[in-house]
């Protein structure tokens, strides 16, 4: 499941009482808030996750990254988290390029300071981008 609509789909089709999200909340923590609010009613519009709600959410997982695994290793374990939350912002390629370079609580903040400083609202990911952390890298030739 890598949508709240996707949860729903799910449990109109089966018909089961519980759905397994797993890797759907990587980056979308999101997506149980949105998957209560379409079983309590279908017909609900979603929002994205606004920038400002974003924020809180990396600045969040950082901390507790950090509390787990220390500061330097976090530094390297987050990088791919930052990478599936940029999946949310309107300038998502320039965000995910920039997290890809985080290594530090510093840069980390630099990243959030410079796209997530002010609230706006956010963009629902293109489908694709799903699951593009883990495709294989494309061939040379």
């Amino acid at each position: 499941m890598f949508t709240a609509r996707d949860v729903l789909a799910m449990r109109e089709q089966t018909g089961v009482d519980i759905v397994w999200i797993a890797r759907g909340a990587i980056g979308n923590p999101w997506i149980f808030r949105d998957a209560a609010k379409l079983l309590a009613d279908a017909t609900t519009e979603l929002s994205p996750p606004t920038i400002g709600e974003q924020r809180e959410a990396l600045a969040e997982h950082f901390a507790i990254a950090m509390q787990i695994h220390g500061e330097q290793l976090a530094g390297r374990r987050m990088r791919k988290m930052g990478i599936k939350y940029s999946r949310f912002h309107p300038d998502a390629a320039l965000v995910k390029a920039e997290f890809i370079a985080v290594k530090s609580l510093r840069d980390w903040s630099n990243v959030l300071e410079k796209w997530y400083h002010e609230d706006s609202p956010g963009v629902w990911p293109d489908p694709r981008a799903a699951d593009e952390v883990n495709e294989p890298a494309a061939e040379t030739i």
